[in-house]
């Protein structure tokens, strides 16, 4: 169930998240103006990403993970709710120029990395069907 506001990751703050919602958003922000420097470039580079090449909604996105990851989420499952309950305000407050911002939460079934799935966190991506 998606609650699209701040309500479930608030009453994350009291206890399990170091970070309030809107110390997420700020850092997001931060994020999302540097993600060369933020995001983990060799990691990316690794998977094939060019994070000076991605669309601004991508950068993103993954400045909303990178945020939730340093402030404690550390499941996909708990990540999905957080990331989708700030997504508006952290579009409202870090105004990125983009419109019509829609986040889906719909998660892939394989691992784009099979080395970082195993670590309890999850890169996901699109299946190859091999035929023949």
């Amino acid at each position: 169930m998606q609650r699209n506001d701040r309500q479930y990751p608030e009453g994350l703050e009291q206890g399990q998240l170091p970070m309030t919602v809107d110390e997420m958003i700020s850092e997001a922000e931060q994020i999302y103006q540097n993600p060369t420097q933020e995001l983990n470039a060799d990691r990316a580079e690794t998977l094939g990403i060019n994070l000076t090449n991605e669309d601004d909604e991508i950068t993103f996105v993954r400045s909303l993970v990178e945020a939730a990851n340093r402030a404690g989420v550390d499941s996909p499952g708990l990540a999905d709710i957080v990331i989708a309950n700030i997504a508006e305000d952290a579009v409202d407050q870090i105004q990125p120029g983009f419109t019509d911002f829609k986040l889906s939460t719909l998660p892939a079934t394989e691992t784009i990395d099979p080395d970082y799935g195993s670590t309890g966190g999850g890169v996901y991506g699109v299946r190859e069907r091999v035929t023949g």
